[in-house]
């Protein structure tokens, strides 16, 4: 089963939330089609999460059930490598 995720600026309360920002409530509702009863994860921009079960789908707000919530373990340091493709002269400059 698919988690979806979804980063903002929320405020985790024990219990009942609701949502009221539409670009979110648009993505949750028309694009991905979730319906109630489905779990999505929230993170908040304080570095924690949230599992969560949609309670209530409206036009202007959506209620969402919080289930667990746990800090964000920062992951171990990686190394990225870029490298750029060699093109013909013209192109390259």
């Amino acid at each position: 089963m698919k988690i979806h995720r979804f980063s903002y600026n929320f405020n985790f309360h024990d219990g009942l939330m609701m949502i009221k920002d539409r670009e979110i409530i648009h993505q949750m509702k028309n694009v991905l089609k979730l319906q109630k009863s489905e779990r999505i994860v929230l993170v908040d921009l304080g570095k924690k999460e949230a599992l969560c079960e949609i309670v209530g789908i409206a036009n202007d707000f959506l209620q969402i059930k919080l289930l667990d919530q746990k800090d964000i373990v920062a992951s171990r340091a990686f190394e990225i490598n870029l490298c750029c493709s060699v093109l013909k002269k013209d192109n390259f400059e």
